[in-house]
């Protein structure tokens, strides 16, 4: 169910042949402790490893994030992430990406919804952003970017 949901579109439009089982799928969060996002969070990765998807996550290092997943048997790659756009961190996971061969990354929250737009800019890959917002976009540039880009396949 959770899988139709986030991907109705996968894999007829992107011309693929293969079956959701297939699929590699990495979640991106800026978030470094536990939050109601990161419970969220846990609680989809779960889901979608029942389903038989294969997943990954990125992360800060440091925090308890990275240890909560591992525990919980899910592989965790960590990435500082400075702030919105940072270049190195995005250039590290389009290199993840690429390496890994992960043919869909799901951003969580805004630090990652904006370092994972700049990788989307560097290598190939379906983008899928989560934000739990109610805000008007802003009209300056960085925040309309980040919000209509069109490197963003779904939001959610």
């Amino acid at each position: 169910m959770i899988v139709r949901l986030i991907l109705p579109f996968s894999f007829e439009a992107a011309g693929r042949g293969f079956s959701t089982r297939d699929m590699r799928l990495l979640h991106v969060t800026d978030s470094s402790e536990f939050s109601g996002g990161v419970h969220q969070l846990k609680l989809l990765m779960e889901g979608l490893r029942r389903e038989g998807l294969a997943q990954a996550l990125v992360c800060p290092p440091g925090g308890t994030v990275a240890s909560l997943f591992r525990g919980a048997g899910f592989k965790v790659h960590e990435i500082f992430m400075f702030q919105d756009y940072d270049l190195l961190a995005a250039w590290r996971l389009a290199q993840l990406i690429r390496r890994e061969s992960f043919d869909f990354v799901h951003a969580h929250h805004p630090t990652a919804h904006a370092v994972t737009l700049v990788a989307r800019h560097l290598t190939k890959f379906h983008f899928v952003v989560s934000r739990r917002v109610t805000h008007r976009v802003h009209w300056y540039p960085t925040s309309a970017w980040k919000y209509r880009s069109s490197k963003i396949d779904r939001y959610l």
